[in-house]
């Protein structure tokens, strides 16, 4: 079986981290889109990034940077503060690349693409599930 998602978008909120038993993981959101019609439809994912990567994501990761990621969908259900259950879908980052628009780094022009170094390799490892 596989379960494998393969987006290329731009980020829709700066990442957010918090520390858990095992490491660190980051949140943000993603939008896709795509004319139908002449029409343009946005779709907004929910991005989950574990040690590394959430280190990474965190780092060079900001409001309208472009992105390319590969994950596997989550489904997952909880209850929020206010007592109410929700329903949730994410995508699990394993491998990511930057493809600009990233926070400014003083040695390289801020509309320059990031090395290829930059780009994160996966960590199936470090998800704690």
């Amino acid at each position: 079986m596989v379960n494998k998602v393969i987006l290329i978008g731009n980020i829709g909120q700066d990442v957010t981290t918090r520390d858990v038993s095992n490491g660190i993981v980051a949140n943000t959101s993603l939008a896709t889109s795509e004319k139908r019609n002449g029409e343009e439809k946005t779709e907004w994912h929910r991005l989950v990034f574990f040690g590394k990567l959430a280190d990474l994501a965190k780092q060079y990761l900001t409001k309208g940077s472009k992105v390319y990621v590969e994950g596997k969908i989550s489904y997952r259900k909880y209850t929020n503060k206010d007592g109410v259950e929700v329903n949730s879908t994410e995508i699990i980052v394993d491998q990511m690349r930057f493809m600009g628009g990233g926070k400014s780094d003083d040695s390289r022009p801020s509309n320059s693409r990031p090395a290829p170094s930059r780009n994160a390799p996966a960590h199936d490892e470090e998800i704690p599930f």
